[in-house]
């Protein structure tokens, strides 16, 4: 590279670049940010960057100064972040000041010549810098160099859902043996992904984990173990003869074991065995329920390896393995960039630091991060991957330099105030990092002391505590002042959870005070309980080791039993298992289906001590779940069976504020509808375990969408990572809440985490080697967690919940409400956030929770009931009830034996479903796809509501959606790398072929050499009375007009109607974007692209004066949307 002093300083191209202010200036760069802009050439760096302190636009002048000065070309350098969103702003920033300086310098002529390092390539300005996902670069690595390794061209990528169903089938090949005892399919299913996920995070095979759990194993079952167990079972209160042989046998185990100088595996076997019968080792069980999961976790990656599948987890470990073992392929890759730009390091994985290491080590790396935006550790990011770069990234035997952003260019005074409160207990990675954030009134040189304070420069913090009494328009007290706070805002606005649960009833108080919202993700819905009800049914339906779910419904609504009769159940499990092979033995399930056939195990139900009452509920929900069972053939079905046999959904109606839980069933049936669809040949038992990954991953949390700016979004804080509002609300800001409690002190030994001594990260982790601590009794494990041992992970999960708190302060521009309730849906009252107490402590203010609201002066709710039945709807029942009492047995019994309970299940349909003639409640939401069918035919819209029909899976929706996904991907990266081939996934040999005949249309077209201003943009807006969401595919700038386009993959329609009809989508495309802030004042028009037929139909913006078919004004959409 070429080092000669710079042409262009860091100012001068701030001036060259830059947007004016509103004083007609153009801002300046401080002088932190000077620092890092103009540091070394060849040098590494670490950057910490506070919230908000301008990191995107430090690193797009960075590459400009580089570029300007002709010290690296442009394609020579790589950038690197998360997320897809993240790539496309810092790509827009980068090649936007690229352009605006090489537009500069052709009107004022070239600067110059300074040596043969000048010269440039013509070519050059066809490339420019390479920005991508770490993931995406990754995945390039394997398809250029995979063949070096064995990978060869057209490994499929799995994503969750494939993975799951795939992995799904294994399971259920599996020896009982082999699968964790008392675990259900769908958590058998997750616990084993998450390991094998973290076994490649880690750059470790199943084989390495099966071989430590083997050597803990052993190390529990020594001499000394073997006795401390033996004296465990005299303390115990069993049958004395038990008792006396179990404590024998023990200690000839442990006599057997002294005399042992290595323990065999069939003497460790024996032993473990013999402990487990004892019951006195939770150590035991935990290793060895680790051990399937190992097991397990091998036998996927073997079937991968044979059927050529990856995930996005293999790519990375797969890419390092390449990088290792291939000395030309690394030789080759380091060669090709000059520059590394590593963004939102702090969220790197072990191995994709080891990657990143392996390549660019001694190279100019820059990592810019912040520790305490830290928070995706549960997804595989490396607890001190920041904090080590200066040491891994060494350059001429000194560690890399360090520099520090520390002015928030985002966030007011007091905002700024609470959010240093929350971090200062924070470990400091160094010096700089340590640096607390300044209001960006210092950024001026010479400024000594800020200007006059204002609202907009100091802010303001709201602290709102209340008893925690109910309201009967609100809900909770707390949510009633959150709402009436956030009516009184304007701007963006935002209300940020910890906890999921607390979206719906957030989401009422808004809906009671009259303010618009959007709740960003799907998960909330699945914390309704209604919702929860529906999804224990399904599971307990089509999988019958679904214990935990079962139990809901017996304890719920649905079976009621009291805890008398649940031990009673109990005892008939054990009875009816007696006698029987260890596989043989039922489960909780069998046993509860024995009760549809009446004079089943009637005896035995006598003999275990059920109630008569108790029998006739097991009767009834067992029959029940049968019915749901024989529905359960696609998921969507498979889910409405249970809404509707269990009478979910005339519970809801029956509320009397039903719309809340009929919008949550409404969004799983949306869910199931999705996956069903995207995933044709999966079953219910696919989405289930597919619900439970996507929950414990947030996988349902979408991107933050563009919405109505007049909606407050509600969102988790972990979604809220990059995003920034005006006004933000943080609720519950009590101990159990924000911050929560760890779900567990065991650290490793919980659930399926990989062991901590096989983690590359191990040095910033509790040790806990079960190798070398002796944990092997309950009293070793009690004295070891309840130490230091457990200080130590409580203080950890305290730091991570911490990071959680200042995250969301900072994403708060001028205005912060931060509640408490002193009493909550606990049964004791709350404490305060120790957070809380700092942020107050840090603004001069006292705080503190009122007295708890006693739960029984709570107001009780008066509802009508029986509810009003219209005598019409009555008389109909009526006359249902007298013909199935009139139907004879036989025809019962023959309607019953048919596979979907044929004329029976449709009279019970029209027998539940609302009256024939009565319109369903009215939507307040429609996606724009629902909206082009609103439009077109509202009787038929409204019909379909009222009776959805199950559709058959559509192989032109899964055509259309892999379509979707090549074209974003080729817009994505085109102007940034070639990548391989887009891989069709889940499509027939036909539609594989028909996606390519689209593909090369689409390559033919006008559209294949125009660049997007966006690609797959997601909106929501508010027009008339409903919220209208929805995506679209691609946004051109033509330089007079914007042009929205909708790709089509069949032919255009010959009636004006439909087109008509679908004239409505365009046009609520085109309100969308000319009400995006980055597109406002712009006119806009719209096309269909139909590829079936190569047809382009142009629509003219709204109000144009044009021959062409033109758009809806807002006027006429706002007509259309009311009906």
């Amino acid at each position: 590279m070429n080092c000669k002093p710079p042409f262009y300083s860091a100012e001068d191209l701030a001036q060259i670049v830059g947007t004016p202010l509103k004083d007609g200036t153009k801002p300046m760069p401080t002088d932190e940010q000077k620092k890092i802009i103009e540091s070394p050439v060849d040098e590494p760096a670490v950057v910490v960057a506070g919230a908000g302190s301008g990191k995107t636009a430090v690193i797009a002048q960075r590459v400009l100064w580089l570029v300007a000065n002709r010290y690296v070309a442009k394609d020579r350098i790589l950038a690197l972040t998360f997320t897809r969103k993240a790539v496309g702003e810092l790509a827009k920033r980068i090649n936007g000041f690229i352009s605006a300086f090489e537009a500069y310098e052709a009107a004022k002529g070239r600067p110059c010549e300074r040596g043969e390092d000048s010269e440039r390539d013509p070519l050059d300005a066809l490339f420019g810098p390479t920005v991508q996902t770490y993931n995406s670069y990754a995945s390039a690595l394997v398809s250029e160099y995979g063949l070096s390794i064995g990978i060869e061209d057209g490994t499929t990528i799995l994503d969750d859902a494939e993975a799951i169903q795939e992995f799904g089938s294994l399971v259920d090949q599996a020896a009982d043996a082999d699968i964790p005892a008392g675990k259900s399919r769908a958590t058998v299913i997750k616990d084993t992904l998450h390991l094998a996920s973290q076994i490649d995070e880690h750059l470790k095979k199943s084989d390495e984990v099966v071989e430590y759990l083997d050597a803990s194993l052993a190390d529990a079952v020594s001499s000394d173990n073997l006795t401390e167990h033996a004296k465990a079972v005299r303390r115990k209160r069993i049958p004395k003869e038990e008792k006396e042989a179990l404590a024998a046998r023990l200690e000839t185990l442990a006599a057997e074991a002294a005399g042992m100088r290595t323990l065999s595996p069939e003497f460790v076997d024996s032993a473990v065995a013999a402990v487990q019968e004892a019951g006195t080792s939770e150590l035991i069980e935990s290793l060895l329920r680790k051990k399937q999961y190992a097991v397990l976790a091998g036998r996927w990656k073997a079937h991968k390896g044979e059927t050529r599948r990856m995930q996005f987890s293999d790519q990375v470990a797969s890419a390092y393995k390449i990088m290792t073992a291939d000395k030309q392929a690394r030789r080759e890759e380091r060669g090709r960039w000059d520059i590394i730009l590593l963004d939102e390091y702090q969220d790197t994985s072990d191995s994709q630091f080891k990657l990143l290491q392996t390549l660019f080590a001694g190279k100019a790396v820059t990592a810019v991060g912040d520790y305490r935006q830290s928070i995706y550790g549960w997804r595989g990011a490396s607890a001190g991957s920041l904090r080590d770069f200066p040491e891994k990234f060494r350059f001429n035997g000194q560690p890399a330099q360090e520099y520090s952003l520390s002015i928030s260019f985002r966030n007011a005074q007091l905002i700024l105030d609470a959010a240093n409160a929350v971090s200062a207990k924070l470990t400091a990675i160094s010096a700089t990092s340590a640096k607390q954030l300044e209001h960006k009134s210092r950024a001026a040189k010479g400024t000594q002391a800020a200007p006059e304070p204002d609202e907009a420069t100091s802010g303001t913090v709201t602290i709102c505590t209340t008893s925690g009494s109910t309201d009967i328009q609100y809900g909770l007290d707390q949510y009633r002042d959150l709402a009436l706070w956030l009516k009184e805002r304007t701007g963006t606005r935002a209300v940020l959870v910890r906890a999921r649960k607390s979206i719906g009833p957030i989401a009422d108080a808004l809906r009671a005070a009259d303010v618009p919202y959007a709740i960003v993700g799907s998960r909330g819905s699945l914390d309704n309980p209604y919702t929860a009800d529906a999804v224990a049914v399904l599971a307990s339906a089509v999988d019958i080791t679904a214990s935990t779910e079962v139990m809901r419904l017996l304890s719920g609504l649905q079976a009621a039993l009291g805890a008398k009769d649940i031990r009673a159940l109990n005892r008939f499990c054990r009875l009816r298992s007696e006698g029987l092979e260890e596989d043989a033995v039922p489960t909780l399930i069998e046993c509860i289906d024995e009760f549809a056939d009446d004079a089943t195990s009637a005896d035995l139900a006598e003999q275990a001590g059920l109630s008569a009452v108790a029998i006739s509920r097991l009767q009834s929900l067992a029959r029940r779940l049968r019915a749901v069972r024989r529905s359960a053939s696609s998921p969507v079905d498979a889910l409405r069976a249970a809404i509707r046999v269990f009478n979910l959904d005339l519970d809801i109606e029956a509320l009397p504020n039903s719309e809340p839980h009929r919008r949550a069933i409404d969004s799983l049936k949306a869910m199931a509808q999705n996956y069903g669809a995207q995933h044709p040949s999966a079953v219910a038992a696919d989405f289930l375990a597919w619900l439970m990954v996507a929950e414990e991953s947030e996988a349902l949390e979408a991107a933050a969408e563009e919405a109505d700016p007049d909606s407050v979004q509600i969102m988790t804080i972990h979604a809220s990572k990059g995003l920034e509002f005006s006004a933000v609300a943080i609720p519950d800001n009590t101990v159990g809440d924000l911050p929560t409690l760890p779900r567990s002190t065991k650290a490793w030994l919980a659930g399926a985490e990989l062991p901590y001594p096989l983690r590359g990260d191990r040095q910033h982790l509790v040790d806990l080697d079960t190798t070398r601590q002796n944990l092997s009794t309950a009293k070793d494990m009690k004295e070891l967690f309840a130490g230091s041992l457990g200080e130590q992970i409580k203080a950890d999960h305290e730091a991570e919940e911490r990071r959680l708190a200042y995250v969301a302060v900072t994403r708060a521009e001028t205005h912060l409400w931060l509640g408490a309730s002193a009493m909550t849906s606990r049964t004791k009252p709350n404490t305060l956030s120790p957070f809380l107490e700092e942020i107050a402590e840090a603004l001069g203010r006292e705080v503190a929770l009122p007295e708890a609201a006693d739960p029984s002066a709570r107001p009780m709710t008066s509802v009508v009931w029986p509810p009003v039945v219209a005598e019409q709807t009555f008389r109909q029942r009526v006359e249902l009830i007298a013909e199935y009492r009139s139907a004879s047995g036989t025809e019962l019994r023959d309607l019953e034996s048919m596979p979907d309970i044929g004329g029976l299940a449709r009279s019970a349909q029209a027998f539940l479903e609302p009256e024939p003639h009565s319109a369903p409640a009215e939507l307040s939401r429609l996606s724009t796809t629902a909206l082009v069918d609103f439009v077109g035919d509202r009787e038929e819209f409204d019909r379909q509501r009222s009776r959805p029909m199950p559709q058959e899976p559509s192989s032109a929706a899964a055509l259309g959606t892999e379509f979707h996904a090549w074209v974003e991907n080729r817009f994505g990266q085109s102007s940034l790398l070639e990548l391989a081939d887009y891989a069709p996934r889940r499509l027939g040999d036909r539609d594989k072929a028909r996606l390519e005949q689209l593909k090369k249309r689409f390559e033919a077209s006008e559209f294949a050499e125009r660049t997007p201003a966006a690609v797959e943009l997601p909106f929501e807006l508010k027009v008339g009375p409903k919220v209208i969401s929805g995506k679209i595919d691609a946004v051109f700038d033509t330089g007079t007009v914007l042009e929205v386009v909708d790709w089509k993959t069949g032919s255009a329609p010959y009636s004006e109607r439909e087109m008509a009809d679908r004239a409505v989508q365009l046009s609520m495309y085109a309100h969308a974007v000319a009400r995006m802030p980055q597109f406002a004042g712009r006119e806009v028009s719209a096309a269909f692209y139909f590829l079936g037929s190569d047809t382009v139909v142009r629509f003219a913006a709204a109000g144009a004066d044009s021959s062409e078919r033109t758009l809806l004004s807002w006027e006429q959409l706002e007509a259309a949307v009311s009906g």
